[in-house]
C-alpha cells in the first residue's frame, strides 16, 4: 500500500531529475554560443603581460610624454612629445576601432607624417560616435589613451 509521503517524495525526485535535465540542457546552449562580439581577443596575452605594460607606462610617464589629438574628417592625427617638448619619432602606434554598429574591432598602424607626428587613416564606415583607443610605443615606454570621437 502506497502512502501519500510516498507519492510526493516519488513526485519530488523526479521534479529534481527534470530541473537537473534543464539546467543540463541550458549549460549546453550556453557553452556552444560564441560569448560576447564586442571582446577583446588578446584578453589573455594583455592578462598576463600586465606588469610589463605597466612598467612600460610608468616609462613614458617619467619621460614626460605627451600625446595632442586632432579629429578631421575621415582621419586623426596625433603629436607625440617628450617632457621637453621635443617630437618622440620612429614610435609604433595603433588605433583600436570599436564599431558596435558593424560588431567590428578594427586595428589600424600609426602613419608617421614628420618626426613625432602621426596620422591614422580611418575608413569610409566610420561614422557618429565612437570609442577609440590609441598607444604608442617606443624603447619600452608606451603610452595610451581611450578617446571618444564624433564624426
Amino acid at each position: 500500500m502506497s502512502t501519500p509521503d510516498r507519492h510526493i517524495s516519488i513526485f519530488l525526485i523526479i521534479l529534481l531529475i527534470a530541473g537537473f535535465i534543464l539546467f543540463l540542457i541550458w549549460a549546453g546552449r550556453q557553452a556552444s554560443t560564441p560569448g560576447s562580439r564586442i571582446s577583446d581577443r588578446a584578453y589573455y596575452r594583455k592578462g598576463l603581460e600586465y606588469t610589463h605594460t605597466q612598467a612600460e607606462k610608468q616609462t613614458a610617464v617619467s619621460q614626460g610624454w605627451q600625446l595632442r589629438t586632432e579629429v578631421s574628417p575621415q582621419q586623426l592625427r596625433f603629436t607625440l612629445m617628450d617632457a621637453d617638448k621635443q617630437p618622440v619619432a620612429k614610435a609604433s602606434g595603433e588605433l583600436t576601432l570599436y564599431l558596435s554598429a558593424q560588431k567590428k574591432v578594427l586595428h589600424l598602424p600609426a602613419i608617421e607624417i614628420d618626426a613625432g607626428h602621426y596620422r591614422f587613416d580611418l575608413p569610409q564606415i566610420v561614422t557618429g560616435s565612437l570609442p577609440v583607443r590609441v598607444e604608442f610605443a617606443l624603447q619600452g615606454a608606451r603610452i595610451s589613451r581611450q578617446l571618444l570621437i564624433n564624426f
